[in-house]
């Protein structure tokens, strides 16, 4: 009989599960909007294991860098994941056996495992949600890094207005939205989802026009960067907004304009969005599951 895991991808809006079988094949998955503090959280653990009683365990997706102990360490859009030892309190909590893993190590290793990364030794993924994370898969293995932080690629700084921010910063869903806000001159809090704001886009809105142009560009910039200090194979997206349907040709029209006038040879990187789309975290953590029973 084959095994059946709850999948739960922890972000900093949203948290995504779902049922994952040992194949990596997803059914049932739901989205709720992320639990406010930790207690919520372990009670809405609880909520989905008694709507599904017979899974084998239960596997996690989480940003941060996450130590083999249950640790994560680092920051991230939940601050009170950092610090606790979330596996440990997910396995009192729900009497389940639990994993842990990186939300953007999840998305390489379902790639690595069942998706576009299959074939090629060498990739980098990059997950865009309210921040933005990523992985190094290098001679096919999903690298961890001395200090757990091999893929943060939201870290790095760029310049806007004259100003050092993060990439997550300019380039993520939040920044997306923060920007909407302050060309509307009106609270971040009572801002439009992403979803919204593409679709006010497509529907002429000038301000959502300028921050979405500000948001592929900053995008753009950082992959400009990754191409050319690790030259991998392909470079694959996840996070909600790759299953946007011309997600991958609006981020190479900015990548070409930002690379047409330049004086020196540049690479033209090959971009794709990850096979299983929103869904990579959720079967990348069962991936992991299944190697840490192994281990």
């Amino acid at each position: 009989m084959e095994k059946s895991f709850l999948s739960i991808d922890l972000g900093g809006t949203y948290t995504k599960y779902g049922l994952v079988d040992q194949k990596g094949n997803v059914s049932k998955t739901y989205k709720i909007i992320t639990p406010k503090d930790l207690s919520a959280l372990l009670e809405a653990a609880r909520v989905m294991v008694n709507q599904n009683p017979t899974i084998d365990g239960i596997a996690i997706s989480a940003p941060g860098a996450v130590s083999h102990s249950g640790v994560i360490h680092g920051t991230s859009a939940i601050p009170y994941i950092h610090g606790p030892n979330i596996k440990k309190l997910m396995q009192q909590s729900t009497d389940k056996k639990v994993s842990i893993e990186n939300d953007a190590n999840c998305a390489a290793l379902a790639e690595s495992w069942k998706g576009n990364a299959q074939e090629v030794q060498n990739a980098i993924v990059i997950v865009v949600g309210t921040g933005i994370g990523g992985a190094f898969i290098h001679q096919g293995v999903v690298q961890q890094g001395k200090h757990l932080h091999a893929g943060e690629f939201g870290y790095m700084l760029l310049k806007h207005e004259g100003q050092w921010h993060s990439w997550s910063e300019v380039a993520a869903m939040s920044s997306l939205r923060k920007e909407v806000a302050r060309q509307k001159s009106v609270p971040y809090e009572s801002i439009f989802t992403g979803e919204q704001i593409f679709e006010m886009a497509a529907n002429g809105d000038p301000e959502c026009i300028r921050a979405i142009k500000q948001f592929f560009y900053y995008l753009a910039v950082g992959i400009y960067n990754i191409q050319h200090m690790y030259d991998p194979d392909i470079i694959l997206f996840g996070g909600g907004i790759s299953a946007r349907e011309n997600f991958i040709t609006e981020l190479y029209r900015e990548y070409d304009a930002l690379t047409e006038n330049m004086h020196f040879e540049t690479v033209r990187p090959i971009l794709d969005t990850c096979s299983f789309k929103q869904h990579a975290n959720l079967v990348g953590a069962v991936k992991h599951f299944l190697q840490s029973e192994r281990n």
